[in-house]
């Protein structure tokens, strides 16, 4: 019987071990790490010049594809912004309460600026237009607060449907989340005369029919209102496409949603979060309450009106 002698045993003979024994030595030995350089350095360049070619093939693809649209007509209608109509507001509230104000004050106005004479949907282009117009295209963190939110530059499709819908219900008006997880798009829909219509803050698109109807390939209209997007003389509204965001084409898309835009649709890639009950797959009280934390996850902090149980 052979017995094991540890104080003897050369434990750097075994492969493995030796192996792991002698790369504290590389870092130690400047010719050996000088070696390893020479081996694997070229490779490595190799790699990096790869993942960096097909970075910036992506983003010159998207700058291709956004020149292709063509810069807008359509002037601004001159409709203030978020920031100016919340000038000087403390409170959520009381920035919630401008916006309206504006609304009351200048009703005849925007509706000549947008050309709707229809009441509710008067206030549902506006409310999708302020928002809308306040904030370029681009990726951040979930806001704590209205007012946190308009001090800052950029926004996403989950934000503009967030504040689009606080201004909404600001109004009482009737409106839901629809999300479409697969498009990876978020728009506001709200009930006009006992009809849900689409009113997409991101690409300031309005369509007269519901995500259901887009998806199913029934008829419908649109309207693209003024965006800054394809305003010749707002080139900063562009800045997205470096990130490998396309919202000019997003704005294309929109109304051929169910037609030649067909992104899947199965059913639990839908989620539509409800104003009235049996509306939606989601449900929840009204939630404006804060926390000195930021939510996570975009459903935690989507706020839905109930205006009926």
């Amino acid at each position: 019987m052979t017995s094991l002698n540890l104080k003897e045993t050369n434990f750097a003979k075994i492969p493995m071990i030796g192996l792991l024994a002698r790369l504290p030595h590389v870092w130690e030995r400047p010719n050996s790490f000088r070696r390893l350089r020479r081996i694997y350095g070229k490779y490595v360049l190799l790699l990096l010049i790869a993942v960096m070619s097909v970075l910036a093939s992506v983003l010159w693809i998207n700058r291709i594809r956004a020149s292709a649209i063509p810069y807008e007509s359509t002037s601004d209608p001159g409709i203030p912004t978020l920031q100016m109509l919340t000038a000087g507001a403390t409170t959520d509230a009381e920035a919630v309460e401008r916006v309206i104000a504006y609304y009351d004050a200048n009703t005849e106005f925007i509706s000549r600026a947008l050309g709707e004479t229809h009441p509710d949907r008067l206030k549902a282009l506006y409310a999708m237009h302020v928002v809308h117009i306040s904030h370029i295209y681009g990726p951040r963190s979930a806001p704590l607060s209205l007012l946190w939110y308009i001090a800052h530059e950029n926004s996403h499709c989950g934000m503009y449907s967030r504040f689009q819908a606080q201004i909404l219900d600001g109004m009482g008006m009737t409106w839901r989340i629809f999300a479409h997880d697969i498009a990876g798009h978020v728009w506001v829909e709200v009930n006009i005369d006992g009809h849900w219509e689409v009113f997409d803050s991101t690409v300031n698109v309005w369509i007269n029919t519901d995500g259901y109807s887009l998806i199913a390939g029934l008829p419908r209209e649109s309207r693209s209102l003024y965006t800054p997007m394809n305003d010749i003389n707002r080139p900063d509204a562009r800045s997205h496409l470096d990130l490998g965001y396309n919202m000019p084409r997003l704005r294309l898309w929109m109304p051929e949603l169910g037609l030649s835009f067909n992104p899947p649709a199965p059913a639990h890639e839908i989620d539509v979060s409800a104003a009235v009950r049996g509306q939606g797959s989601r449900y929840t009280t009204p939630w404006y309450r804060w926390t000195d934390t930021e939510p996570t996850e975009w459903e935690t902090f989507l706020p839905v009106r109930v205006i009926s149980s």
